[in-house]
């Protein structure tokens, strides 16, 4: 029996409830695919095995940092939103149930930090292969259309993977293929299975996949998340200072044709990328943005943030408004970030986002540690570009958005100086 083997069999033994945080942490990614229910499930048992763990071991400190009350405080901005909402009904569960994501955040900071990170080991290993296999199930889909499970996407041009009807993936795939790889670059798996050992080869093979990955990003057809994608691993490829050669560029510019092969001889794709998005954005790019298919979504979204300035209507009620004012173009959320915040909290929730990601930042930066910089870094780059203006976005608060969002947030917090574990 291995070494590793043995320290996994000997902390379980000993820590009981270890084992069941390690184990749903670790199948977390599968339960997007089961469903909302299940998701939201899991993070709910997550947070309280971490409250049972604080309680039992009275680690009451592990609450009293900066980060815990900056989140404390933007739940608090959520719940007073509650007095100005149109409907407080629809707005309370939203209101209310944040506090889940607060002690989410908090589960895998602890959990990734105690046992000189045995488990964060386990739980990124498993992450590595069940995204691989998502990985290799999007390709064998793009080339004989339906993936291994044998679903196929309704609509020309996109990728359902083991969503099947669901066409979520992008984001799914988006939220997950930083941590990855920053997680490939940190390990000694490279080490290990590859024999590459030093840190300028290490960086040329991340390379390499974080290429492979925009390929993936892009045949999944989600144009806003490839563009969202392609954004954050190519400034995680400049910021890890990688030493651009000739050969780098080369298969840059094989990359190029690759891309203007397939929106040249798949239709679906050139009508989603170069009808849709390409050809009305260089012929005038000030109308673009009003002739998309969201523009209305976004007007009448702006419409309700001016007449609803400085607290908006209130978690969840863009749906009711839509309603009342009889809206034709329906939609639950108005398919964009800023402007869904800005219609539902106000200038004054807006702020209050402002001002945590500011706080955020500035922990991010006074926390720094070397050998968690490449998960931080990851983080830290998908929060920013999940904040892309304009963008079509799905809404910020859904399940599925919300967990991968502060899944993501926690990363950029990893480490923690005074959380003493």
């Amino acid at each position: 029996m291995s070494t590793y083997t043995q320290q996994v069999k000997s902390q379980f033994l000993n820590n009981f409830n270890h084992f069941f945080a390690v184990l749903i942490l670790s199948i977390y990614p599968i339960t997007f695919f089961i469903g909302t229910g299940i998701l939201n499930f899991s993070v709910v048992l997550l947070d309280l095995i971490l409250i049972f763990e604080i309680i039992r071991k009275k680690k009451y400190y592990f609450f009293k940092n900066s980060l815990f009350f900056y989140l404390i405080g933007l739940w608090l901005i959520f719940l007073l939103n509650l007095f100005f909402s149109i409907n407080i009904e629809n707005s309370l569960g939203r209101s209310i149930g944040f506090i889940r994501y607060i002690l989410f955040v908090m589960t895998i900071i602890y959990f990734f930090n105690i046992n000189n990170g045995l488990y964060r080991k386990i739980i990124l290993n498993t992450w590595s292969i069940i995204f691989l296999i998502i990985c290799f199930d999007l390709i064998y889909e793009f080339f004989l259309g339906k993936n291994i499970l044998g679903f196929t996407s309704y609509m020309p041009g996109r990728l359902s993977s083991f969503f099947n009807d669901e066409l979520k993936i992008g984001h799914f795939y988006y939220g997950f293929s930083l941590i990855v790889l920053s997680y490939l670059l940190n390990s000694k798996l490279l080490e290990k299975y590859l024999s590459i050992n030093n840190e300028v080869n290490k960086k040329d093979f991340i390379f390499i996949l974080a290429l492979i990955f925009i390929v993936i990003s892009f045949i999944i057809g989600e144009r806003s998340n490839f563009i969202k994608t392609l954004t954050m691993l190519s400034l995680f490829i400049i910021f890890i200072k990688l030493n651009f050669n000739k050969n780098k560029l080369v298969i840059i510019i094989g990359l190029i044709i690759f891309f203007l092969l397939t929106l040249n001889f798949n239709q679906a794709y050139k009508s989603r990328f170069i009808n849709q998005l390409i050809k009305p954005l260089l012929n005038n790019p000030i109308t673009f943005v009003s002739s998309t298919n969201y523009s209305e979504h976004y007007k009448f979204g702006l419409k309700i943030f001016s007449e609803n300035k400085f607290f908006g209507i209130g978690l969840k009620n863009y749906r009711i408004e839509v309603g009342n004012k009889n809206y034709v173009n329906s939609s639950i959320h108005p398919h964009q970030t800023h402007i869904e915040i800005l219609s539902e909290l106000g200038i004054v929730g807006y702020l209050s986002f402002v001002i945590f990601f500011i706080l955020s930042y500035l922990n991010y930066k006074k926390n720094s540690n070397k050998s968690d910089q490449y998960f931080k870094l990851a983080g830290f780059l998908f929060i920013i570009t999940s904040f892309i203006p304009l963008l079509p976005t799905g809404s910020f608060f859904t399940s599925h958005a919300a967990t991968i969002f502060w899944m993501n947030y926690a990363f950029m917090n990893l480490s923690q100086k005074n959380l003493k574990l």
